[in-house]
């Protein structure tokens, strides 16, 4: 009867199918380099899915086949750790560790010095200083201003920025000293800790009121891709303009967001 309970619960809490359950179940109890490739074999998709996603343009020393490559080395490690008896779904363990290895590979080839730190620091408080004082999301231009730069530096420093959050992957710190993901609030943020998923909560109220002070475009933008799961070239056709100009209203939401949230924390 334990046996059974077992086996069955994980299939009825993820729909993962039988034949499926019972793989992983003998993957993890023999640890057979065969399973484990039929595992790979069946998984290997998602991570051109993953890839295609990020939303971040690719600096000129790395291409697609690349991330590929990096987001391998997340796939086999999801495949190692995974437990079916979670009852969560594989897909969604795995992706945020396809993610974080192929962004993780690419963060360390594109080092930032910490002068580049302080300046991404800056820039994203003072959107967050200007936004409090005027009572409106702020322009480039006034921000620009502020910071004694032209906007075609400050899109630069955006730029920038996006790899250091790694698209949202980057913690934060919160008031409280809190260190929070924004990726994980604003996407699949299911936990089976009740403790951690409490947290997720609370971080998600404050996110969302982050959001809502953003200007429109960059709302909508955040949620036809984190909310909506469309790719930047699909959100790029929709706003009729180019993928690398969505990317950057993307990076310069992130700038906005991360001065949000460390500037004020847990409102």
């Amino acid at each position: 009867m334990t046996a059974t309970t077992t086996t069955t619960s994980p299939q009825r809490s993820t729909g993962m199918p039988k034949a499926e359950l019972d793989l992983w179940i003998k993957y993890r109890a023999t640890g057979s380099h065969e399973l484990r490739d039929q595992l790979i074999e069946r998984y290997a998709p998602i991570i051109k899915n993953v890839v295609a996603r990020l939303p971040v343009h690719l600096p000129a020393h790395v291409d697609q086949d690349d991330l590929v490559g990096y987001g391998a080395v997340g796939l086999l490690e999801a495949i190692d750790r995974f437990d079916p008896a979670l009852g969560i779904k594989f897909e969604t363990f795995a992706r945020k560790r396809i993610r974080g290895a192929a962004l993780d590979a690419v963060r360390a080839q594109s080092a930032l010095s910490r002068g580049t730190h302080e300046r991404i620091r800056t820039i994203s408080a003072t959107y967050a200083r200007l936004e409090t004082e005027l009572g409106r999301p702020a322009e480039d231009e006034e921000v620009a201003h502020e910071l004694g730069v032209t906007t075609e530096e400050l899109d630069q420093s955006a730029q920038l920025a996006a790899w250091e959050m790694l698209s949202l992957d980057q913690p934060l710190h919160t008031a409280d000293g809190l260190p929070v993901s924004l990726g994980e609030t604003l996407g699949d943020s299911s936990s089976p800790d009740p403790s951690e998923h409490a947290v997720h909560s609370d971080l998600l109220e404050n996110l969302t009121s982050a959001v809502d002070r953003l200007p429109e475009r960059e709302r909508i933008l955040l949620g036809l891709y984190y909310m909506e799961g469309l790719t930047m070239q699909e959100i790029a056709e929709i706003f009729h303009v180019t993928k690398p100009r969505i990317c950057q209203i993307h990076n310069r939401a992130l700038l906005r967001l991360r001065g949000f949230m460390e500037s004020e924390g847990s409102p």
